[in-house]
């Protein structure tokens, strides 16, 4: 497990005890550890929209203010 793999486990059981959402963005080259554990997610029965992917390259991303 890469260590970005490693901090999203790590991270959001606490953000989602205290009752936050989360959004990811996953690597563009290896999303595969992200989309597995939101598959386990969905498995499990969390709420739709606790943790939102996003994807895309810098060049596709917008930043608002």
């Amino acid at each position: 497990m890469e260590a970005e793999d490693l901090c999203v486990v790590q991270m959001f059981p606490v953000s989602l005890v205290c009752g936050n959402t989360m959004v990811l963005k996953p690597s563009e080259r290896d999303p595969g550890a992200v989309l597995l554990l939101m598959e386990l997610m969905n498995d499990a029965g969390f709420p739709p929209g606790t943790v939102n992917i996003i994807h895309g390259q810098h060049e596709g991303m917008s930043v608002t203010q």
